[in-house]
């Protein structure tokens, strides 16, 4: 049996306390930086982590749209932060090729890259403004590691860390200052893809407020136009205002299409809830598209069954929803076809279906019938491909849940289910 004298004991004690304190920090480290998607917000978390474990001044620099800004500045001594601040007002400049940060993000790699023994001129590299220099010199800094910061290959920024005194940079601080910075880099590049998130999101909104206000206006004005020409122009050249006139009211229903998507996704659908029967909703969806069915010699049926129970929504709403399933199986069943509409009790609620004799749906399309813009090319012979998605959004707004069966050839079935209204 092997025996570990005390003295044997006191190094294996240490090294597996340094050990756990070097993953306690790591530890720390990842919740810290994961705990934000506010660039500013880890920048400054980083800064005032990294010190005192791995520096005495810790100092962000963060790449922006060709810029470097500096970002945060910490000092371990609380007494010291005001100096460190005031490092704030200097951000290299990224044509500075000479400046340390400049040159290990312009480099592109990910190591640590020391700079030891900081004599007056070396330190003058990292401040070339008198002001800043003399922060630098007040505080003592006298050795540098720079952690440059990238995702696939686009450069983030970098990470300084300095130190003061007879302080030196050991091969353990080499290790943890990249640690480190692995896991600002996942921080700042999940912030980032946020914030390109959220700017293409306005873009959107800007140019849907466009387009819902600066195009419906003149398309108002021609829609009123045409109903004058019809009653003013001869016979022969009133299919032309028709024409038209279709042509307007088929741009317009795209627009509110594309503002009832942005509604839905953000969840700013207005629903007035009041209790409906079935049979209702099915007949007035029936009636605004009756007209034009009748035109394609299609055989419309409707079977509602006896006794349904009530359903708590928004009729407009759900009036809407079955248009779009009606007018979807117009497009897609040729003349002398047949659709039908049925509703049924099942377990919780109604079910309401749409039945068609169409073309039917391809197999590999029917898993994206209902996402936006998806099916637009492939399947859907008019419109944007936002028909169905709105009919989903709709829906699920009420708790319930739409599906679709199809078979090439054969047809379509699109069914709706709704929970019956609270008693």
């Amino acid at each position: 049996m092997s025996k570990v004298s005390v003295k044997e004991e006191r190094p294996l004690a240490a090294g597996a306390q340094d050990a756990t304190e070097r993953f306690r920090f790591l530890y720390e480290a990842a919740s810290v930086l994961s705990s934000s998607l506010d660039v500013d917000a880890i920048a400054g978390s980083l800064s005032r982590l990294a010190v005192p474990t791995l520096g005495d001044l810790c100092i962000v620099d963060l790449v922006e749209d060709g810029q470097i800004r500096r970002a945060a500045a910490a000092h371990s001594d609380p007494s010291k932060q005001d100096l460190a601040s005031r490092l704030l007002a200097y951000s290299p400049d990224l044509r500075d090729h000479g400046h340390p940060v400049v040159h290990a993000i312009e480099a592109g790699g990910t190591l640590p890259e020391v700079r030891s023994e900081l004599a007056d001129d070396a330190l003058r590299g990292f401040a070339p403004e008198p002001e800043q220099l003399a922060v630098l010199r007040e505080l003592g800094v006298r050795a540098a590691l720079i952690v440059p910061l990238a995702a696939q290959d686009k450069p983030l920024g970098a990470i300084t860390l300095m130190i003061e005194g007879r302080r030196s940079f050991g091969s353990r601080d080499l290790t943890d200052a990249e640690q480190v910075g692995r896991r600002a880099e996942c921080a700042f590049r999940n912030a980032r893809l946020l914030e390109e998130s959220r700017a293409a999101v306005r873009l959107r909104e800007e140019i849907l407020s466009v387009v819902s206000h600066d195009l419906r206006n003149p398309l108002s004005r021609v829609y009123l136009a045409t109903d004058q020409l019809q009653r003013a122009v001869p016979a022969e050249q009133a299919r032309h205002v028709e024409i038209i006139r279709r042509s307007a009211q088929h741009m317009n229903r795209l627009i509110q299409d594309l503002v009832e998507i942005t509604k839905l996704e953000q969840g700013r659908l207005a629903l007035d809830r009041r209790r409906n029967e079935i049979d209702v909703l099915v007949r007035d969806a029936i009636d605004l598209v009756a007209q034009k069915v009748e035109q394609k010699s299609i055989d419309l049926g409707e079977s509602v069954d006896h006794g349904l129970p009530p359903v708590t929504v928004d009729r407009v709403r759900i009036v809407q929803v079955l248009t779009n399933l009606l007018d979807n199986a117009f497009k897609h069943t040729a003349a002398g076809g047949k659709i039908a509409i049925s509703a049924r009790a099942v377990q919780g609620g109604v079910a309401i279906a749409v039945c068609d004799t169409g073309t039917g749906i391809a197999p590999e399309m029917l898993p994206h019938v209902f996402d936006r813009f998806k099916h637009a090319k492939k399947w859907s012979r008019d419109g944007a491909g936002l028909g169905l998605a709105i009919a989903r959004g709709i829906v699920e707004a009420h708790g319930g849940t739409i599906r679709v069966e199809s078979k090439v050839g054969v047809g379509s079935t699109f069914e709706i289910f709704l929970p019956v209204a609270v008693r």
